[in-house]
């Protein structure tokens, strides 16, 4: 296909996108039009949203690759092999990466515009740098008039307009910046206030309220009793001022409330008519203007936060987008800068799901993906509306029609993927009949009948939604026979009963599915966290193996719990608590050895005693002296002089928890890794522990792979997986709209609040919310067509009833009562060959790191030691500087051997003696003949690899026409350190790689220069 083309993938679900994706770059290095030995790696882009996206790509290129290289039959043989050996000597341009990596890498490039440096760290926590920048703030207004009537302004609408009474707004504030800079980084632009002053809704309401006092006053003929009367109660209450909320439905009428036959008095109507079209006013007023206190704060802040995270050289992830922006925007390089930069010109884009881009992210390809095309290059992009269910974090399905329109003026062509490579016939059969045309269309009619459904939907709106899933309809593979779905309503009242009914099926069937279906083969999908944590509370009850995000949390292990209850203990010897629980865990008696009973009788007569001047640990060390010095004497004391690291290594090692506490190992190991991780700024057990307790679970989770255990994970984390067995337990339908709603305002960005009361007033922001409506009951199915289509052979569904009053659309959705689709599979899976490759890898052993830095000194033998070692250190690399000396002048060669040394080893005063040693090595008799050779080749730190791939490094050898020799120096003779199987190891690769050669093994030791033929 001839470039400039745009080229868009519509992908729905198990299509086979990774392979579309793969398949195009494979076109693009193998294309005809390149010259023989051109190869563009580095003019190829591949971009994916998840790091396991990228390692996919990869892996399906590299398997096309190795296909094509091994293919006798194949005229790309040839050319396969030698793109596979460019690319891996090539790595580094092998770019299928993340939109998070590929900015950062651009931003690397351009720190110094940034006042940043090339090695800046990347931090997820930008909220506590945030709420040290409102403390500076706040600090300031006690001095700077400005800042001072900044937080008066507040102050004054906080307590009028929010109707808040709290003496502390600081937690308000500080969340509500925290949500604005979230929403500032997803979108270009930045947020303004609106020009609303806090007086003008305060004059207006109470304009409002003169006008109704004069309707009530009017006492007009024909006007509702009812409505007369809470008008009444309602002028009563709110003398200076209302909220929006506090008005009675009868004010939703365009028209004045009267009775049935009645006429309507001329000056009522129009006082009605004024007050409808002011609270119109007031409406959209509050909407536009509700959060400029906090913009203006978080605006006055903005100066502070940059200037903190430059001078600790850090960017945030979530401002990485908008930082690339703002360096685009300023065009303060160019695309010949950034390219030279990256080390590669981009002509070929592949992007991959389109529909979770934000138009911030594309807006910073847009340069480089317009400047390829006008030059012959190419986009390629894959995407599925149906799947866009990220738009929280700024996803914006609607762009791929927007680039098509930009991007017009270039050949574009469209492909449809509509056969399904992972579900079996009955899924896709089943997904084909719940999202088609009328399917859609009756269950929106079967919706308008309902009393709390939500918000009636126009033909209009209606259209919006079942156009998003117009191409759903898929075709399974022909080998893909078979498949089973089952849904089931329950009914129970109330909702406790219907749960407990939910619980008591969800066992039966996974106790049913256990006969066929391995464990590992089973996923639960649900829509939140706190679904995962009962689903996984009640499986674990049941002894049933899970694997979810609560499980592998290291925060949640009770192990660990245990373990920062004693660092606790140690960072503050005085916390009884802490002590108390480390005491009454499993590592400490399993260690010690003394009973769990006797260590709680202990505790408790402790805490009966009179003792108010003596801590838990002087008890327990008079009470229990063995256990005190064997276990905790050492922590106790290494407080503050060990590193945090190694402290809790050597926890580790004192405790047995590599052997005793086998199957926790993986929670051992992240913790140490949290340690490591975040030792440059909570290196002290104080800050670690501050740290720990705050940081978000996303950091804390344990990456495993556990086979036999029920996979429990939301909706969200399933995207992109495929699990042979989905149980959704908690299927539902429930549209909430967000009531933070952005809004593009040319250049910059208008934050509105959405009152489902606001909409009665006003048409404008009825029409947004709306707008926001829609837009979430597509996320609401589009959740629903994600969860329905991960399984690969069965899929079940339980259905509960609506939250509260409101009743669950999800029943009408794919029918009432309980039906099933097809069969369930008659065999029992079998595991994959590959599953007997596993390793059992033994557990780490752990170094006793208190008792080897506690000595500050050591003796003269070790002192002595070291000076051997240098000294070793310094001929082997003088000597590898020596190749053959034949027919060269010794003195001179030896001089520039000594300049190098010099360079390597600035440190060494006595370097003279390191050039005798040398010299008396040249000139003996018996060794000089491996330095002076006729006709040889030789070779110094010649590196050699086994058949196995491991490599060794040999420090001299010489070939000649028939002969190969081998020579180790080694710094002294010692029998017990396998010198002699070494270079037997060295010969045998050696006489591998000079077949038909006589190989020989010397070693020399340099610290009396003696030899030794092996």
């Amino acid at each position: 296909m001839e470039s400039p083309h745009v080229i868009i993938t519509e992908a729905s679900a198990g299509s086979g996108k990774t392979y579309a994706l793969a398949k195009r770059y494979i076109e693009l290095i193998f294309a005809p039009s390149l010259k023989e030995k051109e190869i563009p790696l580095n003019s190829i882009l591949a971009i994916t949203f998840t790091n396991k996206a990228a390692i996919e790509m990869k892996e399906r290129i590299l398997e096309f690759l190795k296909k094509a290289a091994l293919d006798t039959s194949s005229p790309l043989q040839k050319k396969a092999r030698k793109i596979t050996d460019y690319l891996f000597r090539n790595y580094n341009f092998f770019q299928v990466e993340t939109i998070d990596s590929f900015i950062n890498a651009i931003l690397s490039g351009c720190a110094f515009k940034l006042d940043l440096s090339a090695g800046f760290k990347t931090h997820e926590d930008y909220a506590v740098y945030l709420e040290y920048c409102l403390d500076k703030l706040i600090d300031k207004a006690g001095n700077d008039r400005a800042v001072k009537e900044l937080f008066r302004n507040f102050l004054k609408y906080y307590l009028y307009t929010e109707n808040q009474a709290a003496w502390l707004p600081k937690k308000d504030i500080l969340k509500s910046i925290v949500s604005l800079y979230a929403k500032s980084n997803k979108y270009p632009g930045d947020f303004i206030p609106s020009k609303v002053r806090f007086k003008d809704i305060i004059l207006l309401k109470q304009g409002i309220l003169k006008i109704m006092r004069g309707l009530n006053d009017l006492s007009a003929r024909g006007i509702n009793k009812n409505f007369s009367n809470a008008l009444s109660v309602f002028l009563e209450r709110n003398k200076d001022g209302f909220d929006i909320d506090d008005l009675s439905y009868f004010f939703r009428r365009e028209d004045l409330p009267v009775n049935k036959g009645e006429f309507v008095d001329k000056k009522a109507d129009q006082a009605w008519k004024d007050i409808r079209k002011k609270l119109s006013q007031l409406c959209e007023l509050e909407s536009a203007s509700i959060f400029d206190h906090y913009i203006e704060i978080f605006s006055a802040l903005r100066g502070d936060l940059k200037k903190s995270s430059r001078e600790d050289d850090v960017l945030f992830l979530e401002a990485l987008n908008k930082e690339a922006q703002g360096l685009f925007n300023e065009r303060s390089f160019s695309l010949p800068e950034l390219y030279y930069r990256l080390a590669g010109r981009f002509r070929h884009f592949l992007l991959d799901e389109f529909q979770d881009t934000s138009v911030l992210q594309w807006e910073n390809l847009f340069l480089m993906v317009e400047e390829a095309l006008s030059t012959g290059g190419s986009l390629f992009y894959v995407g599925d509306k149906k799947q866009a269910i990220y738009r929280f974090r700024g996803g914006e399905a609607s762009l791929a029609d927007l680039v098509k329109k930009r991007l017009g003026a270039f050949d574009t062509s469209v492909t449809v993927l509509n056969k399904n490579y992972r579900s079996r016939h009955e899924i896709v059969e089943f997904n084909n009949r719940v999202f088609s045309k009328e399917n859609l269309e009756g269950f929106f009619k079967k919706r308008e009948g309902l009393k709390n459904a939500g918000l009636q939907l126009l033909p209009e709106d209606i259209s919006k939604v079942t156009e998003v899933f117009s191409d759903s309809r898929q075709q399974a593979i022909p080998d893909k026979t078979g498949g089973y779905v089952r849904w089931e309503m329950l009914d129970q009242e109330p909702k406790e009963e219907a749960l407990l009914a939910l619980r008591g099926k969800l066992l039966f069937l996974i106790k049913d599915l256990g006969k066929r279906f391995f464990l590992g083969d089973i996923a639960l999908l649900a829509r939140t966290n706190d679904e995962v944590e009962a689903l996984t509370s009640w499986l674990i009850e049941e002894n049933i193996a899970v694997e979810s995000e609560k499980t592998l949390n290291v925060r949640k292990n009770t192990f660990i719990k245990e373990l920062i209850s004693f660092l606790k203990f140690l960072n503050s010897p005085i916390d009884d608590l802490s002590f108390a629980s480390f005491l009454l865990g499993e590592i400490f008696q399993k260690a010690s050895g003394i009973k769990g009973k006797k260590i709680a009788g202990f505790i408790f007569s402790f805490k009966n005693r009179d003792h108010a001047d003596t801590y838990l640990y002087r008890a327990f060390r008079r009470e229990f002296p063995k256990a005190w010095n064997s276990l905790i004497e050492d922590f106790f004391k290494s407080v503050g002089f060990v590193p945090l690291y190694e402290l809790l290594v050597s926890i580790y090692y004192k405790f047995k928890l590599g052997t005793d506490f086998y199957d926790h190992q993986g929670f051992f190991m992240r913790l140490l890794e949290l340690v490591k991780e975040n030792e440059e700024e909570h290196g002290s057990i104080q800050s670690f522990l501050e740290f720990f307790e705050e940081a978000p679970d996303e950091k804390l989770y344990v990456d495993t792979r556990e086979n036999e255990a029920i996979k429990i994970l939301t909706i969200h984390k399933a995207k992109g997986l495929e699990f042979p067995v989905v149980i959704i337990p908690f299927f539902e339908m429930n549209i909430k709209v967000n009531r933070e709603v952005v809004e593009p305002d040319g250049a910059d960005l208008r934050l509105f609040y959405l009152k489902r009361r606001y909409t009665d007033f006003s048409r404008n922001l009825n029409q947004l919310y709306r707008n926001e409506y829609i837009k979430s009951f597509i996320d609401e199915l589009n959740s629903i067509y994600v969860a329905f289509t991960r399984p690969q052979d069965e899929l079940y569904i339980f259905i509960l009833p609506g939250r509260e009053k409101s009743f669950n659309l999800a029943s009408l959705l794919i029918g009432d009562g309980n039906k099933e689709y097809g069969r369930v599979l008659a065999l029992k899976r079998k595991r994959p060959d590959k599953e007997a490759l596993s390793l059992d890898i033994p557990p780490s052993e752990y170094r006793d790191w208190v008792n080897l830095l506690k000595d500050e000194f050591v003796d003269e033998s070790v002192v002595r030691q070291r000076k051997n070692m240098q000294r070793g250190e310094v001929l082997h690399y003088m000597l590898s500087c020596i190749g053959n000396i034949r027919g060269q002048d010794t003195g001179a060669l030896v001089k520039q051997v000594m300049n190098k040394a010099e360079a390597r080893f600035p440190n060494i005063s006595e370097l003279m003696d390191y050039k005798k040693a040398v010299l008396k090595i040249l000139e003996d008799k018996q060794l000089r003949k491996y330095f002076d050779i006729p006709q040889a080749e030789v070779y110094t730190e010649k590196e050699v690899v086994d058949n196995y791939g491991n490599t060794f490094r040999i420090d001299r050898m010489i070939v000649t026409a028939k002969d190969a020799l081998v020579i180790d120096y080694k710094s002294k003779r010692d029998k017990k350190a396998g010198y002699i199987e070494q270079i037997e190891k060295y010969k045998k690769i050696v006489r591998e790689i000079y077949k038909g050669k006589k190989v020989k093994g010397v070693l020399i030791y340099l610290d009396d220069l003696s030899q030794q033929e092996v």
